[in-house]
C-alpha cells in the first residue's frame, strides 16, 4: 500500500504502508529495503559524504574502531532497531557497512581529521563537506488559546534529493502505529513523524564544537527511531534525554491529549534542557537556544552548494474553522484530532494554518450560514455536514429525511464514515476510563507516569515554561477498535465448545485450582461473558474431558516435531530441583529447531542414592531415540558424577554439555562477590529500598522517569543485580534531579536518615564510577545470557561470544592490570573448566558468519576439536569418503557455498537453515553441520514453577491423583513453552521479568524483621534450602489444595 506526493525537489515522495511486521525489527527493515531499494542504492552511489569521507575513514584503524564502538553501543541499547537497519541493507541489496555509515554520519564526521581528508582531491573534499554541512532544518512553535502549530522546514543535503520517502508501520499486535518521513537507507525518521499514541515530533540539527562530541556513544538516528515508539510526551522526553548520546540534537515534541509542545535540546554526557512553547512564537534554527553548550558554527557555506531539499510540514490543531491553503499543497494527512500538511516551499515559511476537511463535502455544496445542498437530490439541509451524513446514509436520525437518489456505494461509504466516528468516540471514552484507572494504581513500564499523592505541591522539575497558563497542541491517530457490543455479540455467538476450550486453557496455563469452577462467582462471571445460561466447564469436566483432550493434542504436536529430528537432531534438556538433602527431581525436555517440549519429570532421589543415574538417562535416550540425540545439557543443581563419561562411552555420537545460562550466571555471581562490586551493589540497594518502601517517593520517582521502573527483576538474582545497576545508571540524572528538587526538599521524607544516605550516595562520583565500570564489564556477559536463553539455537555463536567477553574485559581494563585479572580469571576459569564443550568449537567452525569472517582469529584453536566432533558424528563409511573435498569446498566458498545468495545469507540466516539451503553440494558435511549447529546450549527455555512437580513427588498420594497431577504438569509446561515461543518474537528482554520480585534485596523493607526472624515462625515447613526456584511449593501444608487434587 502507498501513494506519492511531491518531494520538494521536483520528484515524487513515496508513501509506503508496511502494515504489521514481525516483532524483531528485521522484517520491517527488509520490507522497507525492498520497497525503496532503487532509491537507497541510488542514494548510496551518489552520496559524496559517504564516498569521499565516510568509507575512506572506515577503512582506517581508528575508523574501524569507532564504527565498532558505535555498533556495540547502539546494538546493545536498541537491538530491534539495529536488526531493522540490517534488514534495510538486506532488503535493498546494498552493503551493510554503507547503511551503518550513513546512520552514524553525525557521530563519525567530527573524528575525520584534515590529514585524513587530504587523501582526496580538494574539489571532491569541498563538495563532500558542503553536502553534509547544510542539512539544517528550522521550526516555529506556537501554542495559543485557540490553536497550536509546529511549522517545520526540512533542509537536507543534495545527496538526498529524490531519495526520501514516508514509512508507515503497525506494531505486531496492532496496538499502535507510526508515520515517518525518512531519508533513503536510514532509520525512520531523521526529520519528522508521529504515532497513534498521540505523540508527534520534528528534529533540528545543532552543531556542537568538536570537544563536545563523545566517541562511540548512542547515535541520533537510533534515538529518533525510538521516539516513534513513545507512549506519551513524558515518555518521549525520557527517550531523548536518557541515552548517553555522542552528539546533541534538538527535538520538538508534541502531545495531542493536552495540546502541548516542548523543545528539548540535548548534548553528550546526558545533558538536556526543556523549553515549553507558548503564545509567543518560538523559533529554532540549528543553534542551541537554552542549553549551555560550547557550539560550533556550520552556517558559513559556499552558495553553490545550497541546492537542498526543502519540504515544510505543519502540524496543526485549531478550535475554529480556518481556510485551507490549497495552492502548492502536496500532501494532506488527516486524523481524528489533527492534520499534517506538507508543502514544497522556499526557505522562508509562509503557510496558512489548516483544518481537516470532511470527506463528505464532495457530496454537497456549501450554502449560506450552516446550510448545505445535497448533490444527488438537491435538497437544502440545515445543520451542516453532520445532518448531510444521515441524509445520505439513509439512517433515521435527528428528523433528517433520507436521500432517495443517492448511489448505493455512497450510502455504504457514508455509513462507514459514521461508524468510524462512533468507534473513535467510544475509543476515547475507553481511553479516558483506562487513564482514570491507571492514575490510581502503580504504573508499569510504558504506562503514563503516576502523580505524587502528597500534601506538598508536586510539579515536574524537568520543564521550564514560557507561560503559566498554556493550551497545547494535540496529535492523535488512533487505530479503530471494535465496539464492546460487537465483542459481546461475538462471544455469545461463539460455539460453546470453543468457549470451554479457552477457559480450560486458561486454567491449565495458570495452574488454577479446579474447584474454582464450582464457585458462585465463577458462574456469575461465565454468565456475564457468555450470556444467561452459559456456565462454563465444571471442575469435573476440566480434570477429565479437557485434561485428556489437551494432553492428546500436545502429544500430537510433539509427534509432528519428532519427524524433523532425523534431519536436525535434538537436544535432551535436564533441568533439576533439589532440597540439598534427600530429594532431587529432574525435568526432561527435548529441544530442536521446530520447538521445545516438556517430556516428563523423574524422581531422581533413589537413583542418586544408589548411584544409578546412568539408567535414568539411558531410559530417556531410548525413549527419544539414540540416533536423534546430538547432546544432553544439564544444569548445576545435581552432581551427576561420571554419568557424562558413561553416556558418551556407550553412545559414541552423543555429547554431554553443561548449561551455558547456568555457567554464565555463575560468572556473574562471582563478579558480584568482588569486594568493591558488592559494596557498590549494597549502596545501590540503599537507594532502591528507600524509594520502593515509601509510596510518595515511589510515585515521584515514576513520574520523573516517565512511568518506568528503577528496579529490574531478572531470571536469576545475579541478573537482577546487574540489570538494576544499568537502570540506575540510565536514570542517574533524573534520580539526582528528583532528590534535589524543591518538591522533594519540602517533603517530610527529605529529613529522614535514609534519605540523607541516598543523597550522599547519589552525589558520590566514586559510586557512579563504580556503577559505570560494573555496567560496562557485565554487559557482554548479559548479552551472552540473552543469546543463549529462551530456546535459541545459539550453539554456533557461544564460542565467539565468550571470546568477545574476554576481549572486552582486556580492552576495558587495558590500563588496570589488577582489575583486568580479577574479572578475566573468573571468566576464563569457568569457560575452560565448566562451560566449554568440543561441540561449541565444531559449531563455531561450521557457522558461516564466523567461517567467512576475516577478522576471526581463533580457527587454529578450534580446528582440532572440530575434527574430533566430525569423527564422532560421521559414523557411516560412505559419509567419510568425500568429506575432505567437501570441507575444502566449504572453506574456500566453492560451488553453492560461493553463490551470491549464499554469501548474502551468511550473516542474517540461522546456521542450520543456511546449511539446509546451500549445503547440497557437500551432502555428508551438510548432514553433520545441520545436526551440530541446530542445537541449543542452555536448559533455560522458560521460567518453571516447580510447585506442581514438588507437590506431586513430596507427599503420599493416590495413584490416580499422581497420574492426574503429572498430566496437569505435562499440559501446563507445554502450554508455557508454546506461549513463550510466541512471546520471543516480540521485543521483550529474554532475561528480564515483567513483574518486580517484591522479596528481592532491591525492594525489601529494611525496617521489617529480618528473614531469620520470619523463618523462626515456620521451623518445620521451611527447613532446608531457601532457593525459591528450587524450593517451589513445599510451603503448602498437607491439607492445602492444588488443582483441586
Amino acid at each position: 500500500m502507498g501513494g506519492a506526493v511531491d518531494d520538494g525537489g521536483g520528484g515524487e515522495l513515496d508513501v509506503f504502508d508496511a502494515g504489521r511486521c514481525g516483532g524483531g525489527g528485521y522484517e520491517l527493515g527488509v520490507a522497507v529495503g525492498r520497497r525503496f531499494g532503487e532509491a537507497i542504492r541510488s542514494r548510496m552511489s551518489g552520496d559524496a559524504v559517504l564516498r569521499r569521507r565516510l568509507l575512506p575513514f572506515a577503512s582506517t584503524a581508528p575508523g574501524r574502531a569507532l564504527v565498532d564502538a558505535l555498533r556495540d553501543a547502539n546494538r546493545a541499547r536498541y537491538p530491534r532497531y539495529w536488526d531493522e537497519m540490517v534488514g534495510t541493507a538486506d532488503g535493498s541489496g546494498v552493503p551493510l557497512l554503507h547503511v551503518i555509515l550513513v546512520n552514524f554520519r553525525k557521530e563519525l564526521l567530527p573524528f575525520i581529521t584534515e590529514e585524513e581528508d587530504q587523501h582526496h582531491h580538494r574539489e571532491d573534499e569541498a563538495a563532500a563537506v558542503a553536502a553534509d554541512a547544510d542539512d539544517d532544518c528550522s521550526d516555529v512553535l506556537i501554542v495559543g488559546e485557540s490553536a497550536a502549530i509546529a511549522a517545520h522546514n526540512e533542509d537536507a543535503n543534495v545527496a538526498l534529493l529524490g531519495h526520501t520517502y514516508v514509512v508507515k508501520a503497525t506494531s505486531p499486535d496492532g496496538s499502535s502505529s507510526f508515520t515517518a518521513y525518512t531519508y533513503a537507507g536510514e532509520l525512520p525518521t531523521c526529520a519528522f513523524g508521529f504515532n497513534s499514541n498521540g505523540v508527534a515530533f520534528t528534529l533540528d540539527s545543532v552543531p556542537p564544537a568538536s570537544g563536545e562530541v563523545v566517541a562511540g556513544a548512542i547515535a541520533r538516528n537510533f534515538v529518533s527511531r525510538d521516539l516513534l515508539e513513545a507512549t506519551s510526551l513524558e515518555d518521549a522526553m525520557n527517550r531523548v534525554s536518557s541515552p548517553a548520546m555522542s552528539v546533541g540534537h534538538s527535538y520538538n515534541l508534541m502531545d495531542v491529549r493536552r495540546r502541548r509542545i516542548v523543545n528539548v535540546e540535548t548534548a553528550s554526557g546526558n545533558r538536556f534542557s526543556v523549553r515549553e512553547a507558548a503564545a509567543a512564537p518560538f523559533f529554532h534554527a540549528n543553534m542551541y537556544r537554552h542549553l549551555q553548550v560550547n557550539q560550533g558554527n556550520n552556517l558559513e557555506l559556499p552558495i553553490k552548494f545550497k541546492k537542498k531539499i526543502r519540504i515544510a510540514c505543519v502540524y496543526a490543531q485549531c478550535d475554529t474553522m480556518l481556510p485551507l491553503a490549497a495552492e502548492n499543497l502536496k500532501c494532506l494527512i488527516l486524523a481524528p484530532d489533527f492534520l499534517l500538511a506538507m508543502y514544497p516551499v522556499p526557505r522562508c515559511l509562509g503557510l496558512t494554518i489548516l483544518r481537516e476537511r470532511d470527506v463528505c463535502w464532495e457530496y454537497c455544496d456549501k450554502m449560506e450560514g450552516n446550510k448545505v445542498r445535497c448533490r444527488f437530490c438537491y435538497k437544502v439541509l440545515n445543520g451542516g455536514i453532520s445532518r448531510l451524513k444521515f441524509h445520505l446514509s439513509q439512517i433515521s436520525s435527528k428528523g433528517v429525511n433520507p436521500c432517495t437518489k443517492v448511489k448505493p456505494d455512497v450510502i455504504e461509504k457514508v455509513k462507514a464514515v459514521i461508524a468510524a466516528k462512533e468507534e473513535h468516540r467510544e475509543t476515547q471514552v475507553l481511553k479516558r476510563q483506562r487513564d482514570t484507572e491507571l492514575s490510581v494504581r502503580p504504573r508499569r513500564i510504558r504506562d503514563l507516569p503516576s502523580q505524587p499523592t502528597s500534601p506538598e505541591r508536586a510539579t515536574s522539575p524537568a520543564i521550564t515554561s514560557t507561560s503559566d497558563q498554556t493550551q497545547f497542541l494535540a496529535l492523535e491517530v488512533s487505530t479503530p477498535v471494535l465496539k464492546l457490543s460487537s465483542v459481546t455479540n461475538k462471544a455469545r455467538s461463539a460455539p460453546q465448545s470453543e468457549a470451554e476450550r479457552c477457559i480450560a486453557e486458561f486454567f491449565f496455563e495458570n495452574k488454577l485450582d479446579y474447584n474454582i469452577a464450582d464457585s458462585v462467582s465463577y458462574r456469575h462471571m461465565m454468565e456475564a461473558l457468555g450470556g444467561q445460561g452459559f456456565r462454563g466447564p465444571s471442575a469435573e469436566v476440566l480434570k477429565t474431558k479437557w485434561l485428556h483432550k489437551l494432553k492428546s493434542e500436545v502429544l500430537q504436536k510433539t509427534k509432528e516435531i519428532e519427524k524433523d529430528w532425523a534431519t536436525t537432531g535434538c537436544t535432551i534438556l535436564a533441568d533439576s530441583w533439589t532440597d540439598n538433602k534427600s530429594k532431587a527431581l529432574i525435568n526432561f525436555s527435548v529441544s530442536s529447531p521446530l520447538g521445545t517440549f516438556f517430556l516428563k519429570t523423574v524422581d531422581a532421589s533413589p537413583h542418586i542414592k544408589s548411584h544409578q543415574l546412568y539408567e535414568l538417562f539411558d531410559d530417556v535416550i531410548r525413549e527419544v531415540g539414540p540416533d536423534n540425540v546430538v547432546q544432553i545439557i544439564t544444569d548445576r543443581n545435581i552432581n551427576y558424577g561420571s554419568v557424562d563419561k558413561l553416556i558418551m562411552q556407550n553412545y559414541n555420537t552423543i555429547f554431554w554439555s553443561p548449561c551455558a545460562s547456568s555457567c554464565v550466571n555463575s560468572m556473574l555471581d562471582d563478579f558480584s562477590k568482588i569486594d568493591w562490586v558488592n559494596r557498590c551493589i549494597c549502596q545501590a540497594q540503599t537507594i532502591t529500598r528507600f524509594v520502593y518502601n515509601n509510596k510518595w517517593v515511589l510515585d515521584l520517582m515514576r513520574k520523573c522517569i516517565a512511568g518506568q521502573e528503577l528496579v529490574c527483576s531478572g531470571i536469576t538474582k545475579c541478573v537482577s543485580d546487574f540489570l538494576t545497576l544499568q537502570s540506575l545508571l540510565r536514570y542517574r540524572p533524573k534520580l539526582k534531579q528528583m532528590f534535589h528538587s524543591s518538591d522533594y526538599a519540602s517533603s517530610s521524607y527529605a529529613n529522614r536518615s535514609l534519605s540523607s544516605s541516598c543523597v550522599e550516595i547519589l552525589d558520590d562520583d566514586e559510586f557512579w564510577r563504580a556503577v559505570e565500570e560494573i555496567a560496562a564489564v557485565s554487559e557482554p556477559l548479559l548479552r551472552v545470557m540473552r543469546d543463549v536463553s529462551g530456546g535459541k539455537a545459539a550453539i554456533g555463536y557461544i564460542y565467539e561470544s565468550m571470546t568477545k567477553v574476554m576481549d572486552s574485559i582486556r580492552t576495558y581494563y587495558i590500563m588496570d592490570e589488577g582489575k583486568c585479572k580479577s574479572f578475566l580469571d573468573i571468566v576464563e576459569q569457568k569457560w575452560q573448566v565448566e562451560l566449554h564443550s568440543p561441540l561449541h568449537s565444531a559449531a563455531a567452525f561450521l557457522n558461516p558468519s564466523i567461517q567467512y569472517n576475516p577478522e576471526v582469529k581463533f580457527f587454529s584453536s578450534i580446528k582440532e576439536e572440530f575434527y574430533h566432533v566430525l569423527d564422532k558424528v560421521l559414523t557411516v563409511p560412505d559419509q567419510r569418503q568425500g568429506i575432505t573435498v567437501e570441507l575444502h569446498a566449504f572453506r574456500k566458498a566453492q560451488g553453492m557455498f560461493g553463490s551470491n545468495i549464499a554469501k548474502e545469507a551468511r550473516n542474517n540466516t540461522s546456521p542450520g537453515m543456511w546449511w539446509e539451503q546451500y549445503g547440497d553440494s557437500a551432502p555428508s558435511l551438510q548432514h553433520a553441520a545441520v545436526r551440530i549447529v541446530s542445537q541449543v546450549c542452555s536448559t533455560l527455555t522458560f521460567q518453571r514453577d516447580w510447585s506442581i512437580i514438588v507437590r506431586n513427588h513430596s507427599e503420599k498420594r493416590n495413584k490416580l491423583d499422581k497420574e492426574a497431577l503429572a498430566d496437569q504438569a505435562y499440559v501446563h509446561y507445554n502450554f508455557m513453552l508454546h506461549s513463550d515461543s510466541k512471546m520471543k518474537k516480540g521485543d521483550g528482554d529474554p532475561i528480564a521479568l515483567d513483574a518486580i520480585d517484591m522479596t528481592s534485596p532491591w525492594v525489601e523493607d529494611s525496617d521489617s524483621p529480618n528473614l531469620a526472624q520470619w523463618l523462626d515462625r515456620f521451623p518445620s515447613a521451611l527447613d532446608g534450602d531457601l532457593n525459591t526456584r528450587q524450593f517451589g511449593g513445599s510451603i503448602f501444608g498437607t491439607n492445602d489444595t492444588l488443582f483441586g487434587l
